[in-house]
């Protein structure tokens, strides 16, 4: 046999490698785990000693593969030396509080994400569990994970403890839960408040009456991006802001069912120093923007798609800035039926689609530049209760102008 001859016999006996490190599979009453040469690393009783394998196929690091379905009851830790834990046809029912926890202490790039965890479905059984917990790790991807809960539980959880949780993107995940939180940021006593360039994109949230996503005080979510994606409430909230979101954008789709529902809540210590901007489209009638204690300062910037215009009466609609942040032209367009309110140094746009008699009703406003009316400006008909220097009203039985000097009504000739 020639050279060549010998060379394509010996290459049609090879196997090609694995794209694993490890895998983990069931049959019947049996779970094991192999590396990538087919030798056995672990086996056990399947749904006694479930966890145990996949640990042991863990310990080898690299890429893991896990096949078929799982009851986990006790947690998994995630270290460094794993690449990616991929399922192929996984569902796993957690039986334990937290079932993946991810902690690589390590930092990475946002262009390296590591380890991956990817296509399976994750089945809660119980309240108090968190599925997947991220801590104080950089640079993790959670990828096409669906986490089903009937409890008022976590879905996941990004926890600074003693360093910094940063460059996590959560992409193509659903999660479905009763209550709690979907999205969760927590600082457990951590000097590092950093959640940096976190991405959350095409991910479907549905939350009953708890909370889309919640970042908690001591968390500085910075340059984060929520992206294309869904957060569907009954008497819930869909973004629920405690810390800090400077320099951030989110843009999604908020789909309130309930008679409470919130898209945008502020809490008593938001401490922004820096604009989140929010694109939001929604359906239903929530409240746009809850925030009792007047905290956002202009530093919360919501856009409106068109068609949520009709919210509802004096549903909240958006803050109104120029480019350089200070109080822009208003422009009242009587066909779009919105009024203005005035609140400190702020106007806001409200909806008056069912104002009873479709007067646009300015009530208290001050700009600090021009107004403009497009359409029709009606004053009152009747001297008002409270008058103050500047006001006016017309008679029309008399047809004539009234202006309040501060002290007495002083009437104004039309003609």
């Amino acid at each position: 046999m020639d050279a060549i001859s010998y060379n394509l016999a010996r290459r049609a006996l090879e196997k090609p490698a694995p794209p694993y490190s490890a895998i983990v599979c069931k049959d019947g009453s049996t779970v094991w785990a192999e590396d990538a040469s087919g030798k056995t690393i672990a086996s056990g009783e399947s749904g006694v000693d479930d966890a145990s394998v996949i640990r042991s196929a863990l310990d080898v690091g690299g890429d893991i593969i896990l096949i078929g379905d799982y009851t986990i009851k006790s947690s998994i830790v995630v270290g460094s030396d794993v690449e990616s834990i991929k399922g192929i046809n996984c569902n796993i029912t957690q039986q334990t509080t937290t079932l993946f926890q991810i902690q690589t202490s390590q930092y990475l790039s946002e262009t390296l994400l590591k380890p991956e965890l990817a296509n399976m479905t994750i089945t809660q059984t119980a309240e108090g569990q968190e599925a997947i917990k991220i801590t104080d790790s950089s640079g993790t991807l959670l990828r096409s994970i669906r986490i089903i809960s009937s409890y008022a539980n976590k879905g996941i959880v990004l926890e600074n403890k003693n360093y910094w949780t940063e460059h996590t993107k959560i992409s193509d995940c659903y999660i479905y839960m009763k209550g709690g939180t979907a999205i969760e940021f927590r600082n457990s006593g951590s000097s590092y408040k950093s959640f940096a360039t976190t991405y959350i994109e095409h991910t479907h949230l549905t939350v009953g009456n708890g909370v889309g996503v919640k970042i908690n005080s001591d968390c500085a979510v910075g340059g984060s991006r929520i992206i294309d994606s869904a957060v569907f409430t009954k008497d819930g909230v869909a973004i629920y802001i405690d810390g800090i979101a400077n320099s951030s954008v989110f843009e999604l789709h908020h789909e309130a069912s309930g008679t409470s529902d919130v898209s945008v809540k502020i809490g008593g210590n938001f401490a922004n120093t820096a604009p989140l901007v929010v694109y939001l489209n929604v359906a239903g009638n929530p409240t746009i923007l809850d925030d009792p204690s007047n905290l956002t300062g202009g530093l919360v910037k919501i856009y409106m798609n068109p068609s949520a215009m009709n919210l509802g009466s004096w549903g909240y609609i958006a803050e109104v800035y120029d480019d350089s942040d200070r109080l822009a032209d208003i422009i009242v367009s009587a066909n779009k039926r919105i009024g203005i309110r005035h609140r400190g140094d702020r106007v806001f746009i409200w909806d008056l689609a069912n104002d009873r008699d479709g007067v646009l009703w300015l009530g208290d406003l001050r700009a600090s530049r021009s107004v403009t009316v497009v359409g029709q400006l009606n004053i009152p008909t009747s001297a008002p209760s409270n008058p103050t220097a500047g006001s006016m009203y017309f008679d029309p039985s008399t047809g004539t102008l009234y202006i309040y000097d501060g002290s007495t009504w002083k009437s104004v000739s039309l003609t």
